[in-house]
């Protein structure tokens, strides 16, 4: 072979080396194109944030919503457990004073428009009084017209007394709660849902009076 058959030759292998290099140098970048276009659109557009941001204030609306509903149950929860608590003591006090009570009687109060309250009157000369007021009703102690002693339970609502002189003399503390004014859809009105506490006067006299009238029978 000629060298000029070798040099031939030799040119024409180094070029079709040359074109299939760049024919493998070319395909990647040509794939990656196709994988990944240059001209895709990044971020978001208008629409997209006025949406989500109208979806963000719906619901940020719902959860205050339901955080005050919440916070005001609670609330409404307390203050039930409060006036349920002191209608418990002022019950229980109620009942001792009038079991303890040689006389009972309701007396007009000085100032207007507000009822009359109840006055107790026992053995050793304590006058024990009950008096509704707008928060709830106070106690007083008196002793030899000096107070000794005065507590207010709180209540809301109306509370009155009733007096009962037939046979066995009884007491009754009458309380209507605020939330205890229902609808009544016959009336057209609303009607009260009382709560009645109940003593009878000089309950825990009963063995001294007894006492007393067998030594007068004995002398």
């Amino acid at each position: 072979m000629t060298h000029r058959r070798r040099g031939r030759l030799f040119g024409w292998h180094a070029l079709s080396l040359r074109r299939a290099w760049s024919v493998v140098e070319t395909r990647p970048s040509q794939n990656l194109r196709a994988c990944h276009p240059t001209d895709r659109r990044r971020g978001a557009s208008l629409i997209e944030l006025t949406v989500t941001v109208g979806l963000l204030s719906v619901v940020m609306t719902l959860v205050i919503k339901t955080m005050a509903v919440l916070m005001r149950t609670e609330r409404t929860g307390q203050k039930a457990v409060v006036a349920s608590g002191s209608l418990t003591r002022l019950a229980n006090r109620f009942r001792r004073d009038v079991h303890a009570a040689e006389k009972a009687e309701l007396v007009a109060a000085a100032a207007p428009n507000t009822g009359s309250f109840l006055r107790l009157t026992h053995p050793d000369g304590t006058i024990v009084e009950y008096r509704p007021a707008a928060d709830g009703v106070k106690l007083t102690i008196l002793r030899d017209g000096t107070a000794t002693g005065r507590e207010t339970y709180r209540l809301r609502g109306d509370t009155r007394f009733e007096l009962s002189e037939e046979p066995p003399p009884v007491v009754t503390l009458i309380h209507v709660p605020d939330h205890g004014r229902i609808p009544d859809s016959k009336a057209g009105a609303k009607s009260d849902k009382q709560i009645r506490v109940e003593a009878v006067r000089g309950f825990d006299l009963r063995y001294t009076v007894r006492k007393q009238r067998i030594e007068k029978q004995k002398n």
